[in-house]
């Protein structure tokens, strides 16, 4: 079966993209002459993915990225973030991309590593909402188990971990919690068949709820929040100050901050669900804070709806 390459992973090209056509524009070939730019990927970023298809999406993109540039950038994509800090650490790479949860986890134990900027869509705050009918009987997570959900693969890391928290917290095993169920295509399509009680249940960050709110008011009073989440970190472009060249970081925080000012890469930022990349301000800490308050110890979200044909399918 082939695997498809989520939204996540074509954002990060996007990056990637973005990286090396805007660091071009500032006429940067002398100054990068002969330098290496290495980016490691959290594997986390591609869930349900083939790392052999992130880097050939990125090969390309790479060697635009050296012609322009006279940089060499190469990617690589690293199984477990705490790889990635340590690389950064060491100066084995240049750049490290991953999950702002991630990047919570692995604070501690890589304390020279920084966040250069953070990937924004409205907000570096991210939440999320398990939502049902207004008028259904539903009254907790418990009362889900075995029934109907729509959740798009494509769906933000945090909600495969809040959606995993709630129902290890109410005694039950995450795994194949709900009933085998069809696949929406987006999140709107997923609040729409809650709507038309299609499932049962949804999943969804924050900002996808509020967009769909405004859009179609009448159906969202028609849906229940059953449990909602508190304040997840966005991912981060991470780095090591003591490692990376200053005129380089300078030239990388300078390309990406500035993408949401250019057509092009508004355009670009929109299609992936981003609005710009951002310093990090200071509330930041106190998402990273409540990650570890909320999810002590790194997990992997088990894979919660059952496997099968979905009934009536």
């Amino acid at each position: 079966m082939v695997q498809r390459v989520n939204r996540t992973a074509f954002g990060i090209a996007l990056l990637a993209f973005v990286l090396s056509s805007l660091m071009s524009a500032r006429g940067s070939e002398k100054q990068g002459k002969g330098r290496s730019l290495r980016v490691g990927l959290s594997q986390a970023l591609f869930r349900g993915s083939d790392p052999r298809s992130i880097l050939s999406l990125m090969q390309p993109l790479a060697e635009l990225f050296s012609a322009q540039t006279g940089i060499a950038c190469e990617f690589s994509v690293v199984a477990d973030p705490l790889d990635i800090g340590r690389a950064l650490e060491a100066g084995h790479l240049s750049l490290g991309i991953m999950h702002g949860i991630d990047y919570a986890w692995i604070r501690e134990q890589c304390a020279e590593v920084r966040p250069l900027l953070l990937c924004a869509n409205e907000t570096i705050a991210l939440k999320a909402y398990i939502l049902v009918r207004q008028d259904s009987p539903y009254r907790n997570i418990l009362d889900l188990k075995g029934k109907s959900i729509a959740f798009p693969r494509r769906s933000l890391n945090h909600c495969y971990l809040y959606t995993h928290k709630v129902i290890s917290e109410a005694g039950e095993n995450p795994a194949a919690f709900f009933a085998a169920s069809p696949e929406p295509a987006n999140i709107d399509q997923a609040l729409d068949w809650v709507f038309e009680n299609q499932v049962a249940c949804t999943v969804v960050d924050g900002v996808s709820y509020e967009t769909y709110r405004q859009r179609k008011p009448g159906r969202a009073k028609a849906l229940r929040i059953l449990h909602e989440s508190g304040y997840y970190p966005t991912a981060a472009i991470l780095y090591n100050p003591k490692k990376l060249p200053e005129d380089v970081r300078e030239k990388v925080y300078l390309g990406l901050s500035t993408a949401h000012e250019r057509f092009g890469g508004r355009q670009l930022l929109t299609l992936w669900r981003l609005s710009a990349f951002v310093p990090p301000p200071p509330e930041y800490e106190a998402l990273l804070m409540n990650v570890l308050k909320e999810h002590p110890r790194p997990i992997i979200p088990a894979a919660f709806i059952a496997d099968g044909a979905p009934a009536g399918q």
